[in-house]
C-alpha cells in the first residue's frame, strides 16, 4: 500500500518537440514526462501543453508522478477512430485522447474544444492511464490477465471518478462543490448509497460548478438527490477525505478499490479508516456542517 505523505509533486523536466507523420498526417510532436502532445496546427501547442502540464501537476500532488498519457488534436476533416492507427499507443499502454477540430475553430483560430470540458477529460485520462497501470500490476501478481474488453477505470465506483477528476480538472471547483453541498445538506444522499451510485451520464462537477444557477439553495420538493448536487456531494466528500487523511490518501484509496474492496472496506483498510458505515457517516455530516463555505 502506498504511504500517505503530503505530498507526490514530481520534479520539473523540460520538454522538447519536433513534427512527426502518423497515419499520413503531420503532426507537431510535443514530448514530456508525463504526456506526448500531437497536433496539426502548431498555434494551439502552448495552450495544450499549458493545460496538460496543470492537470499533470495536480494529479501529482495525489498519486504521484502522473503516468505517460497522449493527446491528439486533429484538424477537420478527420474520423480519427475510423483513419487513425492507435495500435503503436496501444502496443505501449498509453492512454490516448483524441480530439477534431471543428471548419468554424480553423476558420476563427480557434482550439475548438471548451477548457473546462479539456480539463474533465484530462483529468479523467490521467485517473485512467493510473487505474490501467494499478491493475496491470495486480493482474501480473495474481497471474492473471485482464479482460480486453474493460476498462480499469470502470473498476473504480462513480464517486470516486468523480471526486478525483473535478479537483485534478479545476481545484477551485472543490470549494464552490463543498458551498453547495452546506447549502443543501437535508437532501444529500447518504453515503451506502452513494458510494453504490451508477454513472450518472452528466458533466463532472467541474464542469457544472460555474453554470449560472447551478450552485443554490433547493427549496422546492424533490422526490431524489438533484444530479448537480450528486455530482458536488461525490467532490466534497473527497475534500472530506483529503481534508482528514491529507492528499495521497485518494492514491491509497485508489488502488483499495481497484483491488477490489467496496468503498466502505477500502476506507477502514486504510489507516485511521471508519470501520463502521455509521461512524463514517457521523464523521462526513460533522465535518460538513464546520467546514468553511
Amino acid at each position: 500500500m502506498p504511504r500517505i505523505r503530503s505530498s507526490l509533486l514530481p520534479p520539473v523536466v523540460a520538454w522538447s518537440g519536433d513534427s512527426v507523420t502518423l497515419s499520413g498526417r503531420r503532426f507537431h510532436h510535443v514530448v514530456a514526462p508525463t504526456h506526448e502532445l500531437y497536433v496539426e496546427s502548431a498555434a494551439h501547442l502552448p495552450a495544450l501543453q499549458e493545460q496538460l502540464d496543470a492537470s499533470a501537476r495536480e494529479f501529482a500532488r495525489h498519486f504521484g508522478p502522473a503516468p505517460r498519457v497522449a493527446v491528439l488534436l486533429f484538424d477537420a476533416p478527420a474520423d480519427p477512430y475510423r483513419d487513425f492507427d492507435f495500435a503503436p499507443f496501444v502496443a505501449r499502454r498509453v492512454q490516448v485522447l483524441a480530439f477534431v477540430r471543428g471548419r468554424d475553430a480553423q476558420k476563427g483560430g480557434t482550439l475548438g474544444v471548451e477548457e473546462r470540458l479539456l480539463a474533465a477529460r484530462l483529468a479523467e485520462l490521467y485517473l485512467a492511464a493510473y487505474a490501467d497501470s494499478v491493475s496491470r500490476g495486480l493482474a501480473r501478481a495474481h497471474g492473471d490477465t485482464l479482460p480486453t474488453h474493460e476498462r480499469a477505470l470502470d473498476r473504480l465506483p462513480h464517486w470516486f471518478t468523480e471526486a478525483v477528476v473535478s479537483r485534478v480538472a479545476r481545484p477551485d471547483a472543490v470549494e464552490r462543490g463543498v458551498t453547495f453541498v452546506k447549502q443543501n445538506r437535508p437532501r444529500l444522499m447518504p453515503l451506502r448509497r452513494l458510494f453504490a451510485l451508477a454513472r450518472l451520464g452528466m458533466p463532472f462537477w467541474s464542469e457544472l460548478a460555474h453554470r449560472e444557477g447551478v450552485v443554490r439553495t433547493y427549496s422546492e420538493p424533490t422526490a431524489q438527490t438533484p444530479p448537480p448536487l450528486l455530482a458536488a456531494e461525490s467532490t466534497a466528500f473527497g475534500e472530506f477525505l483529503v481534508s482528514r487523511y491529507g492528499p495521497t490518501y485518494l492514491q491509497a484509496l485508489a488502488d483499495e478499490l481497484l483491488a477490489g474492496r467496496s468503498t466502505e472496506d477500502a476506507v477502514a483498510a486504510l489507516p485511521g479508516g471508519d470501520a463502521a458505515s455509521p461512524a463514517l457517516e457521523e464523521a462526513w455530516r460533522e465535518w460538513l456542517a464546520t467546514a468553511a463555505p
